[in-house]
């Protein structure tokens, strides 16, 4: 059981909090904590700030990671750099690339992007699969998937 002390702690530590709830649910209300509400938990002596970082060690946000998943910002952001638009521009130039590709899928045709690959439409088999954990035989109908074929001068790059 808390002593009076740390219960009163532990007391004045939840009116910061609801203080600071209440600020930032305000119109115009800053949802950033202040410095009362980054002070130390009376129950854990523990900072609830996070540590901050040194200067030196921040890593700059334009520099991507090697490996790891290119999305649709970055992506943005190199057609951007490299055709010299906004990246305004460039996000409507991606958006419209990618629609005429998902149309012209969609519509069965096929879709070469020179030293990337080409994306087509395979026709599937009906067939018998197995439902899993009853073992069941079921029956999958005919279908359609979309099937990815890489440029070979990608495929000789990636290997060295």
């Amino acid at each position: 059981m808390p002593s009076e002390k740390e219960q009163s702690a532990h007391a004045d530590a939840n009116a910061l909090q609801i203080q600071w709830l209440q600020e930032a649910l305000q119109p115009g209300g800053n949802l950033h904590p202040t410095p009362q509400s980054l002070t130390m938990h009376p129950m854990t002596k523990k900072s609830t700030k996070a540590p901050a970082q040194k200067p030196a060690e921040a890593a700059p946000a334009q520099e991507q990671p090697a490996a790891g998943k290119l999305g649709k910002t970055q992506l943005v952001e190199r057609v951007a750099e490299q055709a010299g638009l906004t990246k305004k521009q460039a996000g409507e130039a991606v958006d419209a690339l990618m629609d005429a590709v998902v149309d012209a899928i969609k519509q069965g045709q096929t879709v070469g992007l020179p030293g990337l690959g080409t994306l087509s439409v395979k026709a599937t088999a009906a067939r018998t699969g197995v439902k899993p954990g009853t073992s069941e035989r079921i029956n999958i109908p005919a279908g359609k998937k979309v099937a990815f074929k890489v440029a070979s001068t990608l495929k000789t790059g990636l290997q060295g």
